[in-house]
């Protein structure tokens, strides 16, 4: 199976915890070829690969294949 579209989300300037605190999330700032939404960035790439190669070529980036968890996100992600 092909995916011709996957977009990439990247979480941006994760923060270690401290003291028992949980980790802080910075967001809102997207390299360039990456498009932000509601604080999070992700990427278009039109290569066609597997699922699994998809997914290890995000995380060779630092990110995860995205996962559409609503309406939005999924009207977001048609370019």
């Amino acid at each position: 199976m092909l995916l011709l579209l996957f977009l990439s989300a990247l979480a941006l300037g994760s923060l270690p915890p401290s003291h028992g605190q949980q980790p802080q999330l910075q967001t809102g700032y997207c390299d360039t070829s990456w498009f932000d939404y509601h604080g999070r960035c992700y990427k278009y790439v039109a290569t066609p690969m597997t699922w699994a190669d998809a997914e290890l070529h995000c995380v060779s980036m630092g990110t995860n294949l995205v996962s559409i968890h609503n309406l939005g996100e999924q009207n977001s992600s048609k370019l």
